[in-house]
């Protein structure tokens, strides 16, 4: 069997295998210098800060991870500053804690996420697991990813110097009013059926889906996507783009019976570019800037232990389980907002446009 370090899978019998769930978590005491991108939200119960990427300074290069599993956050407090502390799965089961301090905030971003420099604490070999290459400009983090296609769209795509931005929603079977994506994808290549229920694609348009209580086979939902196929996938276009004009990942919230909740970033290995309907992405210098961006200021967070919560992530424009994101001032951080706003109920006062879908005719 042989692993796959940065995607998080493996080949079994000649075939990807992606991991699904981590039986041990792998610590360690190595520390690396990187830079954290993260977001406040507010459910009507808690808050907590949910990290979006972690990057990592190794050498001359930057290096970025995608989160996949992480728990709730940690804050503390003294008389000058206040610390946070995120305990974050990455691929294969490294576990890593990531800190920082509200004296470290490096920029605040258009999506309402801040860029914090942070160390992170895990085993030495967490560079190898890195999900793809980043990179600064000024504060400003953008990382390599890749969009799909077949080679005529590619061609055309090219010739033109832009993508048009679609109007399907993430599950690619309903098409959304208020905001359309360019799907990227961190993965350079899709070439299996493993691949493409990455990206909620099937070649039988069906994901079957688990609530926590369930420890046999059936699944307990069979979502419907869109029937999708690896040959119309094997023309690839990289470039990059700046993190901030990259949508929320949705979020399941488990609740064990015997441990601590913790949180799932679902489908992360699909990255969407937010803009108004109708908008052009433009490639300038082989970066993907979107004409007309846009953002729904929401965090879609599933009940992973009910049917409808499982649902969610996938019909954001019809759920009510979200996180709303806080927008801090530019003097302002993470942490010391929490301080200055504990146990202060702020959810309702926080107005957010959900996603809308064309009405069924």
């Amino acid at each position: 069997m042989n692993r796959d370090l940065s995607f998080n899978r493996r080949a079994v019998a000649g075939r990807r295998e992606y991991v699904r769930n981590f039986s041990v978590a792998h610590s360690g005491d190595t520390e690396f210098q990187g830079f954290l991108k993260c977001k406040l939200v507010h459910h009507p119960n808690y808050s907590t800060i949910v990290p979006d990427l972690i990057f990592l300074e190794v050498a001359s290069k930057l290096l970025w991870i995608q989160p996949l599993f992480f728990l709730a956050s940690h804050v503390g407090f003294d008389e000058e500053t206040g610390a946070g502390l995120l305990i974050v799965d990455v691929a294969h089961g490294a576990r890593v804690q990531v800190r920082f301090s509200s004296d470290a905030v490096r920029t605040h971003l258009t999506d309402g996420s801040l860029l914090y420099a942070c160390t992170v604490h895990g085993v030495p070999y967490l560079p190898s697991l890195a999900t793809g290459e980043a990179r600064l400009l000024g504060n400003a983090p953008q990382i390599r990813l890749f969009h799909h296609t077949s080679a005529s769209a590619k061609r055309d795509i090219r010739k033109s110097g832009y993508f048009w931005t679609s109007s399907w929603n993430i599950k690619g079977t309903e098409k959304l009013v208020n905001i359309a994506y360019l799907y990227l994808t961190p993965l350079d290549e899709i070439s299996e059926e493993a691949d493409l229920l990455q990206i909620a694609m099937a070649s039988n348009e069906k994901i079957g889906y688990q609530v926590d209580q369930n420890q046999g086979p059936e699944p307990d939902l069979i979502l419907k996507v869109y029937r999708g196929s690896t040959r119309k996938r094997r023309h690839v276009l990289a470039g990059w783009v700046s993190c901030d004009q990259i949508s929320p990942a949705p979020i399941y919230r488990h609740t064990p019976t015997d441990g601590a909740v913790y949180y799932e970033v679902v489908s992360p290995f699909i990255c969407r570019m937010g803009a108004h309907p109708d908008s052009k992405i433009s490639i300038v210098d082989h970066v993907f800037i979107a004409d007309a961006p846009k953002q729904l200021d929401y965090v879609v967070v599933g009940d992973a232990t009910s049917v409808e919560g499982l649902a969610a992530p996938y019909t954001e424009e019809n759920t009510t389980h979200i996180w709303k994101i806080v927008r801090t001032a530019p003097n302002d951080d993470f942490v010391s907002y929490w301080r200055d706003h504990a146990n202060t109920p702020e959810f309702a006062g926080i107005s957010v446009e959900l996603a809308q879908v064309v009405a069924a005719s």
